[in-house]
């Protein structure tokens, strides 16, 4: 069996379980189905922008967020239908690009979060937020707190303009949605280990 074959039979598997719960964990579907971490994290990711899951709560990393079925309804998993993204100009499958579609479906989210959703190296989607944060796209709302095993900067999209990713330049950003340019702001602490503006978060988050 390909590996393309692999995958699609797998996320067949997670659907035709995902359908008999009303609620679990990307943990769960993990564990319950067999199936890796990368493909549990984005098949909740597509379901989620083809309106079949919604995300309940966000737990701390992308292991312990909770959805719920909405829409249980037949589905087919074949070439191209996973990532659910329609591409008029740029390139295709960029790692920006793949970076750019997890922060337009997450809205918040951590660099771990961003890696697993776009399967991309974590230094690759820490360069890429760092210069989005510069430009004022995004702002880091929770810093990471050194010294505590799972605390993790959080981040959260502000200025989603369209499916095309942000290009990103010695100069500044250029949006290729709006065809404008936005350039580097000198903000303070821009580190991915600060908070711009910190929102604190207590217990259990519930989304809408």
């Amino acid at each position: 069996m390909s590996s393309k074959n692999k995958k699609n039979s797998q996320r067949k598997l997670a659907w035709d379980w995902i359908v008999t719960q009303s609620t679990f964990t990307n943990r769960q579907l993990r564990i319950a189905v067999g199936i890796p971490h990368h493909i549990a994290y984005q098949l909740t990711l597509f379901l989620i922008e083809k309106k079949r899951l919604k995300k309940t709560y966000k737990g701390k990393g992308a292991a312990g967020h909770e959805y719920e079925l909405i829409d249980p309804s037949p589905m087919r998993f074949g070439t191209g239908n996973i990532k659910g993204h329609r591409y008029t100009k740029g390139r295709k499958n960029s790692a920006k690009q793949k970076c750019w579609n997890t922060m337009r479906v997450l809205g918040v989210f951590t660099i771990g979060d961003v890696s697993a959703g776009a399967e991309v190296a974590t230094c690759t989607s820490s360069r890429y937020i760092r210069k989005l944060m510069l430009a004022n796209f995004i702002r880091c709302i929770q810093k990471d707190s050194r010294g505590c095993e799972h605390s993790v900067a959080v981040f959260r999209l502000l200025h989603n303009s369209g499916p095309l990713y942000p290009i990103t330049s010695d100069e500044g950003v250029f949006d290729q949605n709006t065809q404008k340019q936005h350039s580097y702001q000198c903000l303070q602490g821009t580190s991915l280990n600060g908070s711009l503006q910190k929102e604190p978060q207590h217990g259990k988050q519930k989304l809408a």
